[in-house]
Order: structure tokens, then C-alpha cells, then sequence
């Protein structure tokens, strides 16, 4: 996996929600631009999950990143 996509994702105009699948089968969803960081060197991600916990993940242990089938939560129900 190249972090491009993810970058792509991240940076879109307007942002639209995306998920990573890691090859656990966890899948983390990322409703915010701000909720994930870009490892400089393109090797990991790190952030927070929509409930606030956090992860680390290198994308050697990702399987996958697509957009998210969930609509996105009105913001006054957000978490």
C-alpha cells in the first residue's frame, strides 16, 4: 500500500469520509481531515478514531482504504 491514496483522501475537497482496513480486519474510520497524520517518510499513519482512541499504523500492515459507506454524523451529534 502507498500512502498517496490515503493522502488523496485526506486532502480531498470537500472531504468525505474514509476508512482504513488493516489486515487484522479492524477497520478505522476517519471522519475528519484532522483525525489522521501522514508519516513524513510515507511508512505509517497515526491518529484518532471517531471516539477519540488513538492508533498507529504501518501501511505495511494495511489491506485496503476506501470511502466510507456511513453517511457522515450531523456535527451537533458527533462525539
Amino acid at each position: 500500500m502507498r500512502i498517496d491514496k490515503i493522502r488523496k483522501l485526506k486532502w480531498a475537497d470537500p472531504f468525505r469520509p474514509f476508512e482504513l482496513i488493516a489486515q487484522t480486519g479492524d477497520v478505522i474510520r476517519i471522519e475528519r481531515s484532522s483525525a489522521i497524520a501522514l508519516a513524513p517518510n510515507g511508512l505509517s499513519v497515526a491518529g484518532f478514531d471517531p471516539i477519540g482512541k488513538s492508533f498507529y499504523l504501518p501501511l505495511a500492515e494495511l489491506s485496503a482504504v476506501r470511502l466510507s459507506r456511513l453517511k457522515r454524523l450531523p456535527r451537533d451529534e458527533r462525539r
